[in-house]
């Protein structure tokens, strides 16, 4: 079967899927990385695995090292993401809906980057926001994109 997109509905499916990405990121650094789940209460392997992928940037948040989620983390989760996507669609969709969650996943990291390494004013309502969520109460400011949308 063949598909043919026009442009216009292309980039729609991208930016579709990189917004959905940006709420997904919000939803999992709220509700997985700070909340007292389930699994971080009862599984030893679980905290210690949350620790590293997460944890560990919040003990050290001016570490150069340790601001991106590590590759060897994302790239195995990027790739169970779209075995199921594409054993549920059909062509072309889960190459545009991995497309537009890897384009959305790549602006999370480069804007984490810039927020704790560019101290350019264009930045700065960002970074206030994001470093509210480093050094306030954990209560809020959970998704490093949410505060573009």
């Amino acid at each position: 079967v063949q598909f043919e997109l026009g442009w216009l509905h292309l980039l729609t499916y991208l930016l579709s899927c990189t917004m959905a990405w940006m709420l997904t990121e919000y939803l999992l650094h709220h509700f997985l990385f700070h909340s007292e789940t389930y699994f971080l209460n009862r599984f030893d392997w679980f905290r210690k695995l949350h620790f590293i992928i997460h944890g560990i940037h919040h003990v050290l948040p001016l570490d150069k090292n340790r601001i991106l989620f590590p590759p060897i983390m994302g790239v195995p989760i990027l790739c169970l993401i779209m075995l199921g996507i594409s054993l549920s669609l059909a062509n072309p969709f889960p190459q545009i809906i991995g497309g537009g969650i890897a384009t959305g996943y790549c602006f999370y990291d480069l804007w984490h980057y810039a927020m704790h390494n560019l101290k350019k004013s264009a930045f700065m309502p960002h970074l206030r926001y994001h470093n509210r969520h480093h050094f306030a109460p954990m209560d809020g400011n959970f998704g490093v994109t949410s505060d573009v949308l």
